[in-house]
C-alpha cells in the first residue's frame, strides 16, 4: 500500500489536470480579446511563413510551370551540386558573409549607445528632437535611401566630394569602388535604423530602479560609471536577446538595397546571395535552380476585329521579372505583347506547353505573316525554334529599311567641330584627338569645363562600336562574344582574342584621362537624355539625339579605321533583332481570333496605324501619298520630344514590338534625314553577314543559358575593371584563365 503522503501527491497531480482542462475554457471567455487579437499575426505566419515551404519542393526539381509543383521531375540535388560548383559560389558566399558580420560588428552597438546616450539627456525638448531626427529616415523607403546617396557621392555634384576637394583630396567615385560598398551598405543601414532600433532598449532602461542609480550616486559614482555599471547590465538580457536574433538572421540580407546600390564594377564586393537568387530565378526564370539557392541561404540562416483587348502595362526595366513571375503564378494571360522573350524562354515555355504552337494558326489566320515568312525565310529561320515549332511573333525590320539595321550610331557635335575647326575624325586616333579638344575647351561658353567628350548609357555601347576598328564582331551585335576568326575562318571567343585586349587598353586610356562620362557605369537613360538635352555630349552613341533629346546639331559618325586598317560597322543588327515579341499562351480560348488580330500589325494597313497613330490627328497624309506626323508632334509647343507627344497615340516607342518596322511609316530616331545621312557614312561597313540570336536544341538550351548567364557577367564586371584601372592588364592571363573554369569551350 501506498503512503499516505503518496496518494495525496497522487491525487493532487490528478486533480492538476483537471484543474487545468476546466480552466483552458475559462481562460478563453476571461481573454478572449487576446487571443482574438493574437489570430492575424498566427494567421500572417502561417499564410505567409509556412504555406509557402511547400513551393522549396521545385529545388529538388526540374520544375515546368505547365505541369506544376507535383507533377515535375525530380532531380535530386542537381541544383545544388551545380551552385557549389559554380565559379561565383565563393563570392558570393563571402560577400553576404562579410557583409552580415560587418553589419553586426559595427552596426549593432550603434543603437545601444544611442539609447544611453538619450536616456541621459534631462531636457525633454532636445531630448524629444534627438528622438524625431534619428527615428524618421527609418521611414525612408529603399529606393529613395539609395537615391540620396547616389546624390550625396555623385563624383561631380556630391556633398562628400566636395568637402574631399576643399581638403585638398581627389574625388572618389564612391558607387564603382568594391571597397566602398560594404561600408556604403551598413553605415547608411545604422543612419536609418538605429533611432528605431533603439526604443527597445530604452524601454528597457526604463524599467530599471531608480534606487540603483541612487545608491551609486551616493556611493559617489560618476555618470559615466553609473552607465557602465547600472544601466549596461540592467539592460543586458535584452541586448543579449535581440545579438541572438540578429545573429540568427545574419544571411537574411537584404536584397532591395544591395541591387539597387550594384553596378558592373562594384560587383565583386555586391553580389550576394539574394541579388543571385533574383538574377537567376526571377530574371532568367531559373525558379528550380534559385529556389535551390534560395534554400541552400534559408537553411544557413535556418476594336478592327470587333475583338476587345485589355493591356496590363509593364514598365520595360521590369519586364523580365514580370513575365517570370506571371508565368509561375499559372495565371496567364491570353498573349504576351512586346514582351522580350529571349530565344532560350519560347523554346522551354514552348516546349512545357504554356506557349502554344502558331505554326497551323499562321498558315490559316495570319495571311501577312505567312508571306512575311516566304518572302524572307531569314526571318522564318530565327523564329522557329529547334524543335521545329514557332512559338511567337517577332519584331521584323524590312530589308530596305537600311538606318533601321543600324540602329545605334555615333554621334559628333557638328557645331563643337566647326568650332574646333577640325575635319570629321575617320580614324580611331582622328576620334580621340576630338575628345581631347573637347575636354580642353570651352565650347559652350559658360565658363565652367562642364563639355563632356564622349557618353552612352553604360560602356557596353562603345564596346560594340569600337570594336569593328579592331576588326572584331564581324558577325553582328545579336551575340555579343563570338564571331568568325577570318584566318581560320572558325567560331571566335572575342575576350580571348589579343585584338580584345588592345581595344580596352585603349578605351582605359580615354576613361583615364577624362573622354568618357565617369558615370558612365551608372548612368541611366533619363540622366543620359538629361545631360545630352543640355548639349553637353561631344559624342555619344544612341538612335538619334534628334528625337530624344531635341538636339540639331549633331550629324552621324564613320565606323573609324582602326590599328589594323580595319573600319567593321559591328553594330549591325540582324533583321530580327526580338524573336519573342508575342506569345499566345495555352489559357487562351480563342487563339484564332488572337493570331487575327496580331496579324493586322504586319500588314500595311495595321503598320500605319500602330507607327503613325491616327489620322488628322497624330499623322496627316501629303499630296504624295506618303504620311507624316501632324506639327503638334514634330515641333511640340510644349517642348515634348517626337516621342514624348506620340505617347497618347501609339506604343512603340522603345522598340520590341510585335510588327514589321517599314521606313515609309515608322518616323522614330531612325527614318529622320539626319539617321539617313549617318547610315550613308558607313554603308559601305555595314555587315554583309549578320547572325540572328542563337536557337539551341532542348538538351542544350538550359546548359546554354546558364552558360551564357554567367560568361556574360564576368566579362561585362572584368572589362568595366580594366577600363577604370581596377585590375591592371598585367593581370590579363589570370582573365583569360578563368574562362575555362566558366566552360568557355562549350559556350563557344
Amino acid at each position: 500500500m501506498p503512503s499516505s503522503s503518496e496518494e495525496i501527491v497522487l491525487r493532487t497531480g490528478k486533480s492538476r489536470k483537471a484543474y487545468a482542462r476546466s480552466k483552458l475554457p475559462k481562460a478563453l471567455k476571461m481573454n478572449g480579446d487576446l487571443y482574438l487579437l493574437m489570430l492575424p499575426v498566427l494567421a500572417y505566419l502561417l499564410v505567409f511563413e509556412y504555406v509557402p515551404m511547400y513551393g522549396l519542393l521545385i529545388a529538388f526539381q526540374d520544375f515546368s510551370a505547365m505541369k506544376g509543383i507535383w507533377e515535375s521531375p525530380w532531380v535530386g540535388f542537381d541544383h545544388f551540386e551545380r551552385f557549389f560548383q559554380s565559379y561565383y559560389f565563393g563570392r558570393l558566399l563571402a560577400n553576404t558573409l562579410g557583409i552580415s558580420l560587418y553589419q553586426l560588428a559595427v552596426g549593432f552597438p550603434f543603437p545601444i549607445i544611442l539609447a544611453l546616450c538619450i536616456n541621459e539627456v534631462r531636457n525633454k525638448y532636445f531630448k524629444g528632437l534627438v528622438q524625431t531626427v534619428t527615428y524618421a529616415p527609418h521611414f525612408l523607403s529603399t529606393v529613395v535611401l539609395v537615391g540620396m546617396i547616389m546624390i550625396f557621392l555623385s563624383p561631380q555634384y556630391g556633398v562628400a566630394n566636395m568637402v574631399l576637394k576643399w581638403f585638398g583630396i581627389g574625388t572618389i567615385s564612391f558607387m564603382t569602388e568594391p571597397a566602398w560598398f560594404k561600408t556604403i551598405y551598413v553605415l547608411s543601414g545604422i543612419w536609418q535604423n538605429m533611432g528605431w532600433n533603439s526604443i527597445i532598449y530604452l524601454a528597457a532602461l526604463a524599467g530599471i530602479d531608480p534606487q540603483l542609480h541612487e545608491a551609486a550616486r551616493i556611493d559617489g559614482a560618476s555618470r559615466l560609471q553609473r552607465i557602465l555599471h547600472v544601466n549596461v547590465p540592467g539592460i543586458m538580457p535584452t541586448i543579449v536577446v535581440l545579438l541572438l536574433l540578429q545573429i540568427g538572421t545574419m544571411m537574411g540580407l537584404g536584397f532591395e538595397k544591395a541591387f539597387l546600390l550594384q553596378n558592373s564594377l562594384n560587383m565583386e564586393s555586391s553580389d550576394i546571395i539574394a541579388t543571385y537568387v533574383y538574377r537567376t530565378g526571377i530574371v532568367e526564370g531559373q525558379f528550380s535552380f534559385s529556389a535551390a539557392v534560395g534554400l541552400f541561404n534559408s537553411v544557413i540562416n535556418a476594336k478592327l476585329t470587333n475583338i476587345e483587348v485589355r493591356f496590363e502595362m509593364v514598365p520595360f526595366e521590369g519586364i523580365a521579372e514580370k513575365r517570370n513571375l506571371v508565368i509561375t503564378s499559372n495565371e496567364w494571360p491570353d498573349a504576351f505583347h512586346t514582351a522580350q522573350f529571349p530565344a532560350s524562354d519560347l523554346l522551354k515555355y514552348g516546349s512545357q506547353g504554356v506557349f502554344i504552337k502558331l505554326n497551323d494558326l499562321i498558315d490559316e489566320y495570319a495571311p501577312n505573316v505567312k508571306k512575311l515568312l516566304e518572302q524572307y525565310p531569314e526571318i522564318r529561320k530565327a523564329i522557329t525554334m529547334t524543335d521545329g515549332n514557332i512559338y511567337s511573333l517577332p519584331t521584323a525590320v524590312d530589308p530596305n529599311f537600311k538606318t533601321a539595321s543600324t540602329n545605334n550610331k555615333m554621334w559628333l557635335n557638328q557645331k563643337w567641330l566647326e568650332q574646333l575647326k577640325l575635319d570629321e575624325p575617320k580614324t580611331i586616333d582622328d576620334w580621340y584627338n576630338y575628345l581631347k579638344a573637347v575636354k580642353t575647351t570651352d565650347l559652350n561658353g559658360n565658363g565652367q569645363p562642364d563639355e563632356i567628350p564622349f557618353g552612352s548609357v553604360g560602356i557596353t555601347p562603345l564596346m560594340q562600336y569600337l570594336r569593328g576598328s579592331w576588326g572584331l564582331g564581324n558577325r553582328g551585335a545579336a551575340n555579343n562574344l563570338v564571331d568568325v576568326d577570318p584566318q581560320t575562318n572558325a567560331i571566335r571567343f572575342i575576350p580571348t582574342d589579343p585584338r580584345y585586349k588592345e581595344l580596352l587598353q585603349f578605351i582605359h586610356k580615354l576613361y583615364q584621362e577624362g573622354l568618357i562620362d565617369e558615370s558612365i557605369f551608372t548612368i541611366k537613360n533619363n540622366e543620359f537624355y538629361s545631360k545630352g538635352s543640355q548639349g553637353l555630349y561631344g559624342a555619344m552613341i544612341t538612335t538619334n539625339p534628334q528625337t530624344l533629346m531635341n538636339q540639331h546639331s549633331y550629324v552621324g559618325g564613320l565606323a573609324y579605321k582602326g590599328p589594323y586598317g580595319d573600319h567593321l560597322f559591328s553594330l549591325t543588327r540582324p533583321r530580327v533583332s526580338y524573336p519573342g515579341s508575342f506569345v499566345i499562351t495555352s489559357t487562351n480560348k480563342h487563339p484564332e481570333a488572337t493570331v487575327r488580330w496580331i496579324d493586322h500589325f504586319y500588314g500595311e494597313e495595321g503598320i500605319k496605324m500602330f507607327f503613325m497613330g491616327f489620322k488628322d490627328i497624330s499623322y496627316k497624309e501629303l499630296p504624295d501619298g506618303s504620311v507624316d506626323y501632324v506639327d503638334e508632334i514634330k515641333n511640340n509647343p510644349k517642348g515634348l520630344t517626337t516621342e514624348q507627344a506620340l505617347i497618347p497615340y501609339v506604343t512603340w516607342p522603345g522598340g520590341r514590338y510585335p510588327a514589321l518596322v517599314m521606313q515609309q511609316y515608322f518616323k522614330g530616331g531612325e527614318s529622320l534625314p539626319s539617321a539617313t545621312a549617318a547610315t550613308a557614312k558607313v554603308e559601305a561597313d555595314i555587315l554583309q553577314e549578320v547572325w540572328p540570336i542563337f536557337n539551341y536544341t532542348p538538351e542544350e538550351n538550359t546548359r546554354m543559358q546558364i552558360l551564357d548567364k554567367e560568361i556574360n557577367t564576368y566579362v561585362a564586371e572584368m572589362e568595366a575593371k580594366f577600363i577604370v584601372g581596377d585590375i591592371p592588364f598585367s593581370d590579363w592571363d589570370k582573365f583569360i584563365g578563368n574562362f575555362q573554369k566558366l566552360g568557355s569551350k562549350e559556350y563557344s
